[in-house]
């Protein structure tokens, strides 16, 4: 065929339409794939515009097995636009996605491999698969907090949490909030436990960089419910908590020996207790703003025993004082002293 057009049919159902003049071929023509796939021009050196059937349109030099590389931009149907060098399974350069991220880097096997600049100024560093951030990688916010681990699905799982004041959190992550377990350190203090939606919620413990230590419930970011904190110098306290508050029942032991069992409100002894001294006496009976005050017994450590009123920790109002002898003092007390008028029972 010296003149004219014609159709090229390939074995493997490929065919190719283009024009000749005087025995030369003068159009690269229109090449048409068995998938549906159609290239306009058809040369290795020259571009070419390729047509896939899903919408896609690549523009650049011809890829073949023979020529594994090549310059070109491709037009995907969703907005992604891809510009750089392209291989069989492989290729570099820079990818604009349909939502107006920015990609820089190259892929392999339709996996990308670089940088992701965000709209807002947020950068990534590491895989995409289908456009989503997945695998090890790196993520720099623009306010200056860095996250460095494990994403799935453009989402991070688990890794740390640099924030710009300094602060750490190590842990698991769910729907972009600290949830799971993790550890977080703020200033020299240090939390780690459970969390939920970003706040400290379920056990935990919490170390203060005084030497305070405290292991037990936490809820919505305090500490609340049933624990124990350990104060630096040796005293320690089991029982209710509530907004960081002992508040409830609780058992105080102090680092001297001594020891309280009873109702606490606002980190006091309040309402009903028994205190422990170390010398061996003991109290039971009503506290307020941390002294005895109201209805109690004390026992003393050489079995004499007090019934009565208290205030101001003192013995003070109506009472019976037992001797170990046998007898008995009743009358009226006040500041740890019992007036004249009083009664000796023997």
């Amino acid at each position: 065929m010296e003149n004219g057009k014609g159709i090229i049919h390939f074995k493997k159902g490929d065919k190719w339409v283009t024009k000749w003049k005087k025995g030369l071929l003068v159009d690269q023509g229109k090449y048409y794939f068995q998938e549906g796939i159609v290239k306009i021009n058809h040369s290795l050196s020259l571009n070419n515009n390729i047509y896939f059937n899903n919408g896609d349109l690549y523009q650049g030099q011809l890829i073949t097995k023979e020529n594994q590389n090549g310059k070109g931009i491709l037009y995907c149907q969703n907005g992604t636009v891809l510009d750089g060098e392209f291989g069989i399974n492989e290729g570099k350069g820079t990818f604009y996605l349909n939502d107006g991220k920015k990609f820089v880097g190259n892929y392999i096997n339709n996996e990308l491999n670089g940088i992701l600049y965000f709209n807002n100024g947020d950068i990534y560093k590491g895989k995409l698969k289908d456009s989503k951030m997945e695998g090890i990688g790196s993520y720099y916010f623009k306010n200056g907090d860095k996250f460095i681990g494990l994403f799935k699905n453009s989402l991070r799982e688990k890794g740390i949490l640099n924030y710009s004041n300094g602060n750490q959190y190590i842990g698991t992550f769910t729907n972009e909030k600290n949830n799971g377990y993790g550890i977080y350190l703020i200033n020299k203090n240090k939390y780690e436990g459970e969390w939920k939606n970003n706040l400290k919620s379920g056990y935990g413990i919490y170390y203060w960089d005084n030497g305070d230590k405290y292991e037990g419930e936490f809820k919505e970011d305090k500490i609340e419910g049933i624990g124990k904190i350990i104060f630096n110098n040796g005293t320690e306290y089991e029982g209710e908590f509530k907004n960081y508050i002992c508040e409830g029942y609780g058992i105080i032991n102090y680092f001297n020996g001594e020891k309280y069992e009873g109702e606490i409100h606002d980190n006091k002894k309040e309402g009903y207790g028994i205190f422990y001294f170390n010398n061996g006496n003991k109290y039971e009976g009503k506290f307020k703003n941390n002294r005895r005050e109201g209805k109690g017994i004390l026992y003393f450590n050489n079995d004499n025993k007090y019934l009565g009123n208290f205030k101001n920790d003192l013995l003070d109002g109506n009472g019976i004082y037992f001797h170990n002898s046998g007898f008995k003092l009743i009358g009226k007390f006040k500041k740890g002293i019992i007036n004249s008028n009083y009664i000796i029972i023997k």
